[in-house]
C-alpha cells in the first residue's frame, strides 16, 4: 500500500513537473559559430547530392500536372540560394530572409525525393535535408517549413548588444525613476522595489552575456532575465508613474523581448493581453440579471438553443469534403517544383 502511494506521488510530481516545463519551453540557442559550420556543411552536402544524381536525370525535365521543371536549372537555383546564405551570414547579420528562401526552395525537392526513395542520390539528399532541418531549428522553424512559418534568428551581435544595454539598466532607468519619485508620495512605495529590481536585472543580463560569450548553455539564465523583468512591469505601470519614465522602461523592455526571442521564450506581453478578455465574461453576467426582472423574456429564450442543434447537424458535410482535398494533395506536392521552373 505504501509502495503504491509512493509511486502515485512520483507520478503526480512528474505531471506537475511536465506542466511546468511546457509552460517554460525554450530551445537551446545555436551560436553564430555553430551556424557558420552548418552553412558550410550545407554547401558541401549539396555538392555531394548533385554528384550522386544520375546524369540523365540531371539533364531531364520533370513533368507535373501543372507544369515542367528543368532539373539542372532547379539545382542551380538551389546551389545559388545556398551560396547567397554563406556570403551574407556573419556576426552582424543573421540572414533570416536568406534562410527562409533556401528552406522554401528546397521543399519541393524534398517532396520529390520522398516520393522516389530509390532514386540515385537519395541518401545524399537525406544528409542535406538533415542539415536543412538543423538550420531551420536554429531559426525557430522546421524543414519543410509551414506556409505561415516565422523564420527568424537573433544573431550573437544583436543579442549581445541588447544584453549590454540591460547591464546598464540600473543607471539608465533608476535615475529617471528616483527623480520622478521625489515629491510624489504615491511612488514612494514602489521606487525602492523598482531600484532593487533594476539592479537585479542588470546582474542577470551580465551573467547571461558571460555564458553567451563562452558559448555555454544559457536557457536558465535567459529565464532569469525574463522573470526579473516581469516583476518590474507593475512598478512602471503605476498610475502615478510619469510617461517619460514609462518610455525609458519600454526601451529596456524591448531589449528583454529580444533576449526572449533569441531563446524561444514566450513574451510576457501577450500573457497580459490575454488577461484583458478575461474581464469580458462580466458583461454576460450582467446581462443575465435582465431576464430576472423581465419574466417574459426567459420564456422565449429556450427557442434559441432549440435551433442550435441544426448547426452541428450540418457540420458533417465539411469532413465529407476533406478526402477530396487530401486526394489532391499529392498533385500539389508534385507540382511544387514548378515554382522554380525557368
Amino acid at each position: 500500500m505504501a509502495f503504491r502511494l509512493a509511486v502515485a506521488g512520483i507520478g503526480a510530481f512528474l505531471v506537475i513537473a511536465g506542466a511546468t516545463a511546457s509552460a517554460q519551453t525554450a530551445f537551446e540557442r545555436t551560436g553564430d559559430k555553430a551556424v557558420t559550420k552548418l552553412v558550410d556543411s550545407l554547401a558541401d552536402n549539396l555538392k555531394k547530392y548533385r554528384g550522386a544524381l544520375d546524369k540523365d536525370f540531371k539533364r531531364s525535365v520533370v513533368r507535373t500536372p501543372t507544369g515542367e521543371v528543368d532539373v539542372e536549372h532547379y539545382l542551380d537555383d538551389l546551389q545559388e540560394a545556398t551560396k547567397t546564405l554563406g556570403d551574407r551570414f556573419d556576426d552582424k547579420y543573421a540572414a533570416s530572409a536568406e534562410v527562409a528562401d533556401l528552406l522554401k526552395r528546397a521543399a519541393p525537392a524534398n517532396t520529390y525525393m520522398r516520393e522516389h526513395p530509390t532514386l540515385a542520390g537519395a541518401s545524399e539528399w537525406d544528409r542535406f535535408a538533415g542539415d536543412l532541418n538543423r538550420l531551420a531549428t536554429a531559426y525557430g522553424a522546421s524543414f519543410p517549413p509551414a506556409s505561415d512559418a516565422v523564420i527568424r534568428r537573433i544573431g550573437d551581435g544583436e543579442l549581445l548588444q541588447s544584453l549590454g544595454s540591460l547591464e546598464k539598466v540600473s543607471k539608465t532607468v533608476s535615475g529617471p525613476l528616483s527623480k520622478a519619485a521625489k515629491g510624489v508620495p504615491e511612488l514612494a512605495t514602489v521606487v525602492g522595489a523598482g531600484t532593487a529590481g533594476l539592479d537585479s536585472l542588470g546582474e542577470a543580463a551580465k551573467t547571461l552575456r558571460t555564458r553567451v560569450d563562452k558559448g555555454e548553455p544559457a536557457t536558465a539564465e535567459a529565464r532569469q532575465v525574463q522573470a526579473v523583468a516581469a516583476k518590474l512591469d507593475p512598478v512602471f505601470e503605476h498610475t502615478a508613474m510619469p510617461a517619460a519614465v514609462k518610455t525609458v522602461w519600454q526601451g529596456s523592455r524591448a531589449d528583454v523581448e529580444k533576449v526572449m526571442q533569441a531563446f524561444g521564450l514566450a513574451s510576457a506581453k501577450p500573457a497580459a493581453a490575454r488577461a484583458t478578455p478575461a474581464a469580458a465574461p462580466a458583461t454576460p453576467a450582467a446581462a443575465s440579471a435582465t431576464p430576472a426582472a423581465v419574466p417574459a423574456t426567459p420564456a422565449a429564450v429556450p427557442a434559441t438553443p432549440a435551433a442550435e442543434p441544426a448547426t452541428p447537424a450540418a457540420e458533417p458535410a465539411t469532413p465529407a469534403a476533406v478526402p477530396e482535398t487530401a486526394a489532391a494533395a499529392p498533385e500539389t506536392a508534385a507540382a511544387a517544383p514548378a515554382s522554380v521552373a525557368r
